[in-house]
């Protein structure tokens, strides 16, 4: 990179600064365009995909099951990395925060790679597994091989990435996502329809991508860019992985429960019939796109909340969190409002036909109904995450995916049919919700 990029790059606001809702913002504004760049990219990937005919997509989607394990493993990895590192820089303690980061990077490489060790021993074996039948496993398999690889390196981007924004660099993870999503939709182009290397190209599409993301974090580390000086410290290292295993648990388990959950909400509404198994895909989907700018904001306002909670500052810290709720409440009720008042068009592209985009629609404005409740939960669960309250956050992370809808699935659906799926999701919602304003409360008062 040029002097005036790097330097560019390398600017990063105040995590002090007293105009807390203008940094919430400034740190807010790229990670939801880094997150909007990934959803752009699986999309424009499917189209490529799509183009190859039905196994391939279902080979596909079997070889980003295999790695969702990996992927979660980096993401509890990051969460936890992420709340130690702004926590310390709250402190002062540059070098526990470079400690931190350190232990993160190295906890990653060996358990990935024994992960991906264990499934390239017998890749048919494992595709099997989660259902592929000989001609997906036969189209798979060297997608699969390169997409499990590739998760090695992908943790490194996924980590570095919460380190940058802990650390308030939010810009750089904004560049390095979308250049490397960008460069994974061009290589797509290439190697898929203009090369003819079929599925296997999306594979090397994807793997490129994911090395050019791994090594700009290892220019931005190496070189001067972070904040942070990486140097491992086996003093630190175990109280500092226990800390990290113990915050971002939570966050691997929910990641996991997620895919779990969604098998469980397809199976339950497939009982009404294929339309409304496509009802619920589609009107999760739409609700999907709504829950990025919320992501998004989480996301920038981690580092203020864990800088925050470091030093001492809990009147801050509060602070933080309305101005969060605040934002992510005005919005959610923007959102589900023109969700709701423009459900037929909105829904309409992804429904095969209109027995679907009909439960779409009730599904769809069920669920928006909820959504303020949802980004009101996420908030508080970002919030615990970041000051480093495993506890709290294993007790919120787990309700809406699992403790709470599971059983709600068990009993509404049978006696309500499609609708009973539909209340089992929105009441999980609503209970999370009311969950997360408890233990919130409960801490307020502890405190």
């Amino acid at each position: 990179m040029t002097a005036v990029s790097e330097n560019a790059l390398s600017e990063q606001p105040e995590l002090g600064d007293p105009r807390l809702a203008r940094l919430i913002v400034r740190l807010a504004g790229p990670a939801i365009l880094g997150i909007s760049a990934h959803s752009l990219q699986m999309a424009v990937n499917a189209l490529f995909v799509a183009s190859l005919g039905s196994a391939a997509v279902a080979a596909v989607a079997l070889a980003q099951s295999m790695t969702l394990a990996i992927a979660a493993l980096g993401y509890g990895v990051g969460v936890g990395a992420a709340s130690i590192v702004a926590r310390s820089l709250g402190r002062g303690d540059n070098e526990g925060a470079g400690a931190a980061a350190a232990t993160a990077l190295a906890m990653i490489i060996p358990a990935s790679a024994v992960s991906v060790a264990a499934m390239l021993t017998n890749v048919d074996w494992v595709l099997a597994q989660f259902g592929a039948s000989p001609v997906v496993i036969e189209t798979a398999r060297a997608y699969a091989a390169l997409s499990v690889i590739g998760t090695v390196v992908m943790l490194v981007h996924v980590v570095g990435g919460f380190i940058a924004r802990a650390e308030a660099s939010a810009r750089f993870s904004m560049a390095v996502m979308v250049g490397s999503f960008g460069l994974n939709i061009l290589l797509d182009a290439l190697f898929i329809p203009i090369l003819g290397w079929g599925i296997e190209g999306a594979g090397w599409a994807t793997l490129i991508g994911q090395l050019a993301a791994a090594a700009s974090y290892y220019w931005y580390f190496a070189n001067g860019v972070s904040q942070l000086r990486l140097k491992f410290c086996w003093r630190r290292a175990v109280p500092t992985a226990s800390e990290i295993v113990a915050i971002g648990m939570p966050a691997t388990v929910t990641a996991l429960l997620s895919a779990f959950s969604l098998v469980a909400l397809l199976k339950s509404a497939a009982a009404s019939g294929e339309a409304a198994v496509a009802a619920i895909g589609v009107s999760l989907r739409v609700l999907s796109f709504g829950m990025l700018p919320v992501l998004g904001l989480c996301s920038g306002a981690e580092a203020v909340f864990g800088f925050a909670h470091g030093a001492g500052d809990f009147r801050r810290l509060g602070q933080a969190l309305r101005i969060v709720l605040a934002i992510a409440s005005a919005y959610a009720f923007a959102w589900s409002g023109g969700a709701i008042l423009f459900a037929p068009q909105l829904l309409a592209p992804f429904a095969p036909d209109s027995a679907a985009l009909e439960l779409a629609i009730r599904a769809s404005n069920a669920f928006e109904a909820v959504f303020v409740l949802s980004a009101i939960a996420f908030a508080v669960l970002t919030m615990f995450q970041a000051i480093g309250a495993p506890r709290m956050a294993t007790i919120l992370s787990l309700a809406s995916q699992g403790y709470v809808l599971l059983p709600l699935l068990a009993v509404l659906p049978p006696l309500w049919g499609f609708d009973g799926v539909i209340a089992a999701r929105t009441l999980a919602e609503a209970i999370t919700c009311a969950i997360a304003l408890t233990l919130l409360s409960v801490r307020h008062r502890a405190r």
